[in-house]
């Protein structure tokens, strides 16, 4: 499997109802294309981005992330916090970033996550 089917096959099974239909228009505020910005973001990138560019476009779902869980009380259901840094992990080792120099041992969100 190529990069940019790596990254598909993940935006193709996303576990969360809430973020599974597609907004053409969805910004990275807009939870129904949160992680489709994110996947876009790095396929445009390309297999041979820059890895800070990658890492930058991480930084901007979790964000985005913590903004949508400051502005609701419970967005994120304990497991759902758990289930949202596996993906999140997944899709940057799908992007070629080596996780495990991020996050101190956790989670490469973990660095930026408020959730």
């Amino acid at each position: 499997m190529n990069y940019t089917e790596r990254l598909e096959s993940i935006q193709g099974e996303l576990p969360f109802d809430y973020w599974l239909e597609y907004d053409s228009g969805a910004s990275e505020d807009d939870e129904e294309g949160i992680f489709y910005a994110l996947i876009d973001r790095l396929i445009a990138l390309g297999e041979d981005g820059k890895v800070e560019d990658k890492i930058a476009a991480i930084q901007t779902l979790v964000l985005a992330l913590n903004d949508l869980a400051a502005d609701a009380k419970s967005l994120f259901e304990p497991d759902d916090c758990d289930d949202i840094l596996d993906i999140i992990d997944e899709i940057a080792v799908a992007a070629g970033l080596d996780i495990s120099i991020y996050g101190e041992g956790g989670s490469i969100a973990d660095q930026w996550r408020k959730w």
